[in-house]
């Protein structure tokens, strides 16, 4: 903590009077933004973090089946295989010649 105003005197650790006013130290320290944050008691575990973490896993994107050719397609998206979307085609796609 920074040094104190001289106009300051602590009383039974919980109360300081500041310009012969009580008031809380909390509220005090508040105000002058010098107050901690909470700290945990004790440190956890590694079990008990990696019990936590086991539910953190990646999910497989939902797919759909394009209704013009079939292929799986994320939902919402034009097909990169026919180029349909909601039934009408958005993106034109040259058909090419095996020769």
């Amino acid at each position: 903590m920074q040094a104190l105003d001289k106009k300051v005197k602590y009383l039974y650790n919980r109360i300081v009077i500041i310009n012969e006013k009580r008031t809380d130290i909390n509220i005090y320290l508040r105000a002058r933004r010098e107050f901690d944050m909470a700290q945990p008691k004790r440190r956890w575990s590694k079990a008990r973090t990696h019990s936590k973490r086991s539910t953190w896993k990646k999910e497989q994107p939902t797919m759909a089946t394009c209704p013009h050719c079939h292929e799986p397609v994320m939902p919402h998206r034009v097909c990169k295989n026919c180029g349909y979307y909601d039934g009408k085609e958005i993106i034109a796609k040259k058909e090419t010649e095996n020769a």
